[in-house]
């Protein structure tokens, strides 16, 4: 029988926190092993599988692909901005109200 890991185990071996892990569980966005509604555990060979998918080298051009027709988000209200793009936008902003 293949061994099975925990959320912390996850947490550790993908370095992000737990709550990630549990947001990603919820999304779908990571293999997992439903036990009951409230118990859910991963499959090591499964999130070996996951990692070397989500992994990346330059020099693939097959993952190249396969990143480059993956949906881009909208960045989020409360993602931070740098300074330099806030100037741009409020600049190009008085730009076109001053044409007007």
């Amino acid at each position: 029988m293949e061994k099975l890991l925990n959320i912390e185990d996850i947490s550790r071996i993908v370095g992000v926190k737990k709550s990630t892990v549990y947001q990603w569980t919820h999304r779908g966005l990571i293999p997992v092993v439903r036990l009951s509604s409230r118990c859910v555990k991963f499959s090591e060979d499964a999130i070996k599988k996951w990692l070397d998918e989500k992994s990346f080298s330059p020099g693939n051009e097959a993952q190249s692909a396969a990143k480059a027709k993956t949906k881009k988000r909208k960045p989020r209200a409360t993602e931070n901005i740098s300074s330099n793009r806030i100037t741009d936008i409020v600049a190009r902003a008085k730009k076109e109200v001053l044409e007007k």
